[in-house]
């Protein structure tokens, strides 16, 4: 049998570990590496597998590798309001800035013919009024989020339930997109300020010995499978062996870090089909009675 990776030894298979809440703060171990997963804010958003050297159980980034597991949001008036600012017809294609939330209670037409007047889009004043609304209700859904989420806040996780996968230090959300990952036949994932669809992960068990409905533990493995398919096909989150980039730039660039103790890094994106999809062994670092939402 192949020795466990120094990373977890602290962990004993044998032994009965705490079931895993939603809140918790966990990291994402893939299967057989001596690895661990990790995100620096970067720019371009994508998170990396950072492989430590041999012996090593500790990376030198630890702030950078906690992901908080959430309950899933609601995305569809922030989809809605997405959709029209992409077309970009209630400004005239200006590129305005977008107007903040209206408060309870507002004349909407009033608020409207305002913003028309201040910026010169007399013509545009119902489109103005049909964005405030769109921009209210987008802001109505993610109060509702954040509320949902708190009041789910400590309820036990199990197999086939859905979560996001949120930074802890950034805030970010998960996001699978559909642009090519630098791995060939893969999608990119990134994090984002917002999440979507494509955030929430239906959490499998990566072997049989685990059914639905049973309790995820901490140290279990795990695959994260997309909840919403992207062209009929669900997608899974995987370690790629290919990033198609100096090692070194992508731990100065991408990570953030210079330390000998990081020896190699490997892309995190999203495959389907007949590759098989990374197990992951989901450890919790911090129980959520630690860092309340």
């Amino acid at each position: 049998m192949a020795a466990s990776p120094a990373i977890l030894n602290f962990f004993d298979p044998e032994a009965i570990w705490p079931p895993l809440h939603y809140g918790d703060s966990v990291a994402l171990i893939p299967d057989g590496v001596n690895g661990l997963a990790a995100f620096s804010g970067a720019k371009d958003g994508r998170p990396w597998v950072e492989e430590l050297r041999e012996g090593a159980s500790l990376p030198p980034n630890l702030r950078d590798c906690h992901f908080r597991l959430l309950p899933r949001g609601q995305f569809t008036e922030v989809k809605n309001l997405t959709k029209m600012l992409r077309e970009g017809l209630w400004d005239g294609g200006r590129n305005l800035p977008v107007p903040e939330a209206p408060k309870s209670g507002t004349d909407l037409d009033q608020a409207a013919q305002e913003y028309a007047k201040k910026h010169g889009l007399a013509d545009e004043r119902g489109l103005i009024k049909e964005l405030l609304t769109r921009v209210q209700l987008a802001k109505e859904e993610q109060e509702g989020t954040l509320s949902e989420r708190a009041r789910l806040q400590g309820l036990a996780i199990h197999y086939l339930d859905t979560v996001e996968l949120q930074h802890v230090t950034t805030g970010k959300t998960l996001n699978l997109t559909k642009q090519q990952a630098h791995e060939r036949a893969a999608k990119k994932v990134m994090f984002d300020d917002t999440g979507s669809e494509t955030s929430v992960f239906v959490m499998r068990p990566a072997f049989k010995a685990y059914a639905a409905g049973e309790q995820v533990g901490s140290g279990d493995l795990v695959v994260f499978q997309t909840l919403k398919r992207v062209g009929g096909l669900a997608y899974s989150l995987h370690m790629g062996t290919d990033h198609g980039q100096d090692v070194s730039t992508v731990l100065k660039r991408g990570l953030q870090v210079q330390n000998p103790v990081v020896v190699n890094v490997h892309e995190i994106n999203a495959t389907t089909g007949d590759q098989r999809p990374t197990a992951w062994r989901v450890v919790m670092f911090e129980p959520y009675q630690h860092n309340p939402l």
